[in-house]
């Protein structure tokens, strides 16, 4: 069964805890935007999940992306760009501690 088929309290279980990169790419997708900042932030997310994150339409997503360590540099320095300047702010940051 598809995890966008669990309910609510399960996706955000799995988008937190799940150590499984295909999961979390599933989870990537969810419509709910606290499913998709766990899985920005979950420290298993692959970096190309991360990547396809980085263009949420939520703001806070974006920073939660920009602020995991394994989310590819160049996207960082496309975060530090972004139109929200949360999202630059934290992009910054992240750069300027690498």
């Amino acid at each position: 069964m598809p995890l966008s088929s669990e309910p609510y309290i399960v996706r955000m279980m799995y988008s937190a805890h799940s150590k499984d990169p295909d999961e979390l790419a599933e989870l990537a997708e969810d419509t709910d935007e606290y499913v998709r900042i766990n899985v920005a932030n979950n420290p298993y997310t692959s970096p190309a999940t991360l990547a396809k994150l980085s263009a949420d339409t939520a703001w806070y997503v974006r920073v939660t992306v920009a602020v995991n360590k394994r989310t590819p540099r160049e996207v960082v320095y496309q975060l530090a760009h972004d139109k929200n300047e949360n999202v630059r702010e934290a992009a910054q940051r992240a750069l300027d501690e690498n």
